[in-house]
């Protein structure tokens, strides 16, 4: 019998999304547009020079954008392996999938929450990625420039701190987009680990915070109305801008730190490369709203349902967007592809101190007291691993 409920309960809930501005249709089908093959038929037939110039210039995008990538790709692939070649992997692929998800929703706009969910998600994992790689270089740089002695009992950690306090005290936090108003009024003073530590965690809050509002947002446009769903998605986007603002702001921190010892691997380069996609997108917007409000009247085929004008205006902004977004990731492939180059990496097996291993080394000099001994931890955790296991 209570299978039979819960047969008849399903059997009620599917007949209700099939009924013409039902609970499903309104909440999922009306303000994510039509579907893919709908859409395919509805757009070619009502504006055809538009959408299949718009279809086929992209498409052409996409393959000039994917033989740049995999050109940088083999390049890079030929040098040793080493832990510097991972990251900037990683940031070889930011290009392919800011533009191959763009492309997507061009052909399939209903997909545009998700895809414009893995593209920032790839935007997290890769401004991530920098600051290792910036790590990386920094401890390749201290290893270089500051031998270790025999005696010396100092660790890597320790040593990059003393490396990049060589230029003296410095207004380390008044870097844009937050401290550069007041780097003047900013006391000037040597870098701590835990000034290091901070940027870091800048740095990654972005990522969970992308991956909780795009989560978040998506199960939104899926199960709530429209009206909820542009209120809360609005909300999100403001607190997604915030958090990449923070994210920058440790990137400048860093990034303004170890610029001089870092200067002949084009630091700068590399910063603009990953940024001015971001910069580019977010005038975008700016611009692209307005000329649509003058040039539409609202009525498209992307439209499934009944809708005002505004809401048609925005569905028109976001496919202007996506198409842009196609070939301005060309841009960042061909910007990438300079500025991090397979020259950066060896050419035979070097040492690479691992970045998280030199953040621990921060940590134990953090929570160190005063002159203590940083390798007490070290001595008391090998004393630990001396002890007798016990029998399982």
């Amino acid at each position: 019998l209570r299978i039979l409920r819960i047969l008849r309960i399903l059997r009620i809930l599917r007949t209700m999304a099939d009924v013409p501005g039902g609970p499903a249709n309104d909440s999922i089908a009306n303000h994510l547009g039509p579907r893919m093959s709908l859409y395919l038929a509805k757009c070619s037939k009502e504006s055809p020079q538009v959408f299949w110039t718009m279809w086929v210039t992209a498409f052409l995008g996409g393959i000039i954008l994917c033989s740049l990538v995999g050109a940088h790709k083999r390049d890079i692939d030929k040098r040793c392996a080493s832990l510097l070649k991972i990251y900037y992997t990683r940031i070889v692929f930011f290009a392919p999938v800011l533009g191959l998800t763009a492309l997507s929703a061009l052909f399939a706009p209903r997909t545009t929450p998700l895809m414009h969910m893995l593209s920032m998600q790839m935007e997290a994992v890769v401004f991530g990625s920098f600051g290792t790689v910036l790590m990386l270089l920094l401890c390749k740089e201290t290893h270089e420039s500051l031998p270790v002695q025999e005696a010396d009992t100092s660790t890597m950690g320790e040593r990059v701190i003393e490396a990049l306090n060589r230029q003296g005290p410095q207004p380390h936090f008044g870097v844009p987009p937050f401290g550069c108003c007041f780097r003047k009024c900013l006391p000037h003073h040597l870098l701590k680990p835990s000034h290091l530590l901070l940027a870091r965690a800048f740095m990654r809050q972005y990522a969970f915070t992308v991956l909780v509002s795009g989560l978040l947002g998506l199960w939104l446009a899926l199960a709530s109305d429209y009206q909820v769903f542009s209120h809360v998605n609005g909300i999100l986007n403001k607190v997604v801008k915030l958090s990449s603002f923070i994210c920058i702001y440790g990137l400048f921190i860093l990034y303004k730190c170890t610029h001089d010892m870092l200067e002949h691997y084009r630091p700068t380069a590399k910063f603009v490369s990953l940024k001015i996609i971001v910069l580019l997108m977010n005038f975008q917007e700016l611009i692209i709203s307005p000329i649509v409000k003058k040039t539409s009247n609202g009525k498209s085929c992307l439209v499934n349902g009944d809708h005002d004008e505004e809401y048609g205006q925005l569905l028109v902004e976001h496919m202007v967007t996506m198409y842009l977004t196609v070939w301005e990731s060309i841009l960042v492939a061909m910007l990438v592809r300079r500025a991090f180059p397979a020259s950066d990496l060896p050419d035979s097996e070097v040492v690479l101190y691992h970045a998280e291993e030199v953040e621990i080394q921060w940590q134990q000099m953090r929570t160190h007291k005063k002159g203590a001994d940083v390798s007490d931890c070290s001595t008391s955790d090998e004393e630990e691993g001396s002890q007798p296991r016990p029998q399982d």
